[in-house]
């Protein structure tokens, strides 16, 4: 068994684990789809530098050299503390390399954890505002009008460049899934059938579906297995990131051909045409 110390950030470096949060260490202290507080430690005015893994196999677990990983109980979702991470360079728990760690090539393993950002997105509006009026006070209380001048053409400019960029240039970040149904609900070609690799994935999207805004329920209809997808007209929707972006058509349209196919980001949706075969006796 080996010996050398391991870090928290060794392991996200080699895509083995992560340094955010409560993290269930070692293999053995996890179950699938639950998440247990495999970390705890000694508080002491609301912060600790002790930490005890619970599991059964009890691993010393360390903060790193300068101690900026500890316990606070300001915040907390298991038990009665979380660990804070500062975010510096060596912001990290430490552990002794164990044999619970040596998973073998391409085993499986999950690792879960709960995230409190330090200041959350829908919160930055409320730093916003005074920062932007105190830059306005200053600005005019200036006795100088060229530097005045100067400073509210920058102030300008960089919103008129900001809201462009955010506007016309922003990557997408979220599936859009209500831009391929609002392309999709312009034709007259009413049947979807969604791609996943199983039913409940199925009909976990198609719940989520429903409920957005340019689907129609009264319009569109969901086939829900391939017995029933012998239609004449079919939107094969394909949402990529649970399909390991691999949209391409299953057996179930072998009897079909490509007709019309629609791309937005992470969701792409393809109309195929059946087939239809005559016999003549």
């Amino acid at each position: 068994m080996a010996t050398n110390t391991r870090k928290l950030s060794d392991f996200l470096a080699e895509g083995e684990g992560d340094t955010f949060g409560d993290l269930p260490v070692g293999k053995p202290h996890i179950k699938p789809g639950t998440l247990y507080p495999a970390v705890h430690g000694v508080l002491d005015n609301s912060t600790g530098l002790g930490f005890v893994d619970t599991g059964n196999t009890g691993h010393t677990i360390t903060s790193g050299t300068n101690q900026r990983a500890f316990h606070t109980t300001g915040e907390k979702k298991n038990g009665n503390s979380s660990i804070y991470f500062t975010g510096e360079s060596d912001d990290e728990l430490q552990f002794p390399d164990h044999a619970d760690f040596n998973w073998g090539a391409n085993a499986d393993f999950t690792y879960e954890f709960f995230v409190m950002p330090i200041l959350a997105d829908r919160y930055i509006i409320f730093v916003l505002i005074p920062i932007l009026l105190l830059v306005s006070i200053f600005t005019f209380n200036l006795e100088n009008t060229k530097i005045k001048k100067i400073i509210l053409f920058i102030i300008i400019v960089s919103t008129i460049s900001n809201n462009y960029l955010e506007i016309f240039k922003r990557e997408h970040a979220k599936p859009e899934f209500n831009k391929i149904f609002e392309n999709i609900s312009k034709t007259n070609f009413n049947y979807i059938y969604l791609k996943t690799s199983d039913e409940l994935n199925k009909n976990l999207l198609a719940n989520y579906i429903k409920s957005i805004k340019n689907f129609d329920n009264e319009k569109f209809i969901i086939l829900k297995s391939n017995e029933n997808i012998k239609q004449g007209d079919v939107w094969l929707v394909c949402y990529e990131a649970i399909n390991n972006f691999d949209c391409s058509p299953g057996k179930e349209f072998e009897s079909y051909s490509l007709k019309e196919k629609i791309n937005y980001h992470l969701i792409e949706a393809t109309l195929y045409s059946l087939h239809w075969q005559f016999f003549y006796f």
